[in-house]
């Protein structure tokens, strides 16, 4: 395969991540947020990186930055208020250690 096939591949996945994560966005009051899951695969509305909103910022920040597509930017913004307006974040890693 060659390098444009590659790159041509990796942004059709990267677009596709994209639209899934534009596509299950909340609205809520104070900004976006996305229903995640624990490592025992229990819904939540975490702020955290490893497993909850402030990890979806992360990848809309980077699309932004390769795309230049400004609902990515919007939508991390978004996002990172509702991180922002969250009391603690949660720290369940420590229940993983069954897994």
């Amino acid at each position: 395969m060659g390098g444009s096939n590659i790159r041509n591949l990796v942004k059709e996945g990267a677009d596709s991540v994209f639209n899934y994560i534009e596509s299950t966005a909340e609205e809520v009051s104070n900004g976006v947020r996305w229903k995640t899951f624990t490592h025992q695969d229990k819904p939540q509305y975490g702020a955290d990186v490893y497993n909850g909103v402030a990890g979806i910022t992360l990848f809309l920040s980077d699309y932004y930055r390769l795309t230049g597509i400004e609902k990515a930017r919007n939508l991390s913004q978004k996002a990172l208020s509702w991180c922002l307006s969250q009391p603690k974040l949660r720290h369940d890693l420590e229940d993983a250690s069954d897994y």
